[in-house]
């Protein structure tokens, strides 16, 4: 059983957002415009995803849910692309990552996890591929940013151990792992803390639906361990194409200088 909110009672929500919107303006903050924006376009997200899902679970069927996978996909795919746009041999790498493991641990968890038949099922697609693909996008974009980076910020003292003799890995290997680092501690966190500091949403969710406790735990585990999966071989993925990238064609790691020398060009003549 669970116990109806009505708009009104949402409403409600206006008292707090706009105490916080009148704090940050008293502080001068530059992102006031782009926090309540968010939180507007937040709520008129979720519903219209309320209508669509709705309608989603009247008409199930194969075509209703790849549908949806390929929006999601291509949402997210938009989101990276838009971080990275002035960034070359970014886009690429950050896409295929989203997709390859988004879709990889996804389809793990509803076929070989929680053994859904059939597989598209609305019910459990639509909110496990939300979870997973959105939380895989976010390690992505948070590696792939640091790593991107921390190559523009040390571009000479990876030239310097180039022309030292090292290989273009041993350069950019402390680099590689500050990306991880930095996109991984979040995700690492939340998941120590799980269950002592915070219960997830998607347990809590299914308590107050009225599931056994025992099996939301169960439920969580799997999600947990599959987002956790997710988040580290994006990241990996996408810091490894990107490496590829910068260091396997001709273009200049600096790519904001009208610099013609190439990573490349360095890297041939050492390894």
């Amino acid at each position: 059983m669970y116990i109806e909110i009505p708009f009104w009672r949402l409403l409600m929500l206006a008292i707090p957002l706009a105490f916080t919107l009148f704090l940050l303006y008293l502080i001068k903050v530059k992102f006031i415009r782009a926090y309540w924006i968010a939180s507007l376009r937040a709520v008129i997200q979720l519903i219209i995803l309320g209508w669509i899902f709705a309608y989603m679970f009247y008409y199930e069927n194969i075509w209703i849910s790849v549908g949806f996978l390929l929006v999601l996909f291509l949402f997210a795919s938009w989101h990276l692309i838009s971080m990275f746009y002035h960034v070359p041999r970014v886009k690429g790498p950050v896409c295929i990552s989203l997709g390859m493991v988004g879709f990889l641990m996804l389809f793990f968890l509803l076929g070989g996890i929680i053994h859904i038949e059939p597989w598209y099922n609305i019910q459990y697609l639509l909110p496990l591929a939300g979870m997973v693909l959105g939380n895989t996008m976010n390690s992505v974009a948070l590696s792939s940013e640091r790593f991107v980076s921390e190559l523009e910020g040390n571009t000479l003292t990876i030239e310097s151990h180039l022309a030292l003799g090292a290989t273009s890995y041993e350069a950019v290997a402390p680099y590689i792992r500050s990306a991880l680092f930095a996109s991984l501690l979040p995700v690492i966190n939340r998941t120590a803390t799980v269950g002592v500091v915070s219960i997830p949403g998607i347990m809590s969710g299914q308590i107050i639906a009225g599931i056994d406790p025992f099996q939301a735990a169960k439920y969580q585990i799997a999600i947990m361990i599959c987002i956790l999966t997710a988040d580290t071989l994006g990241a990996i993925l996408s810091v490894f194409l990107i490496y590829r990238n910068y260091f396997g064609r001709k273009i200049p790691l600096k790519y904001k200088d009208a610099r013609t020398r190439t990573f490349k060009d360095t890297a041939d003549t050492n390894e």
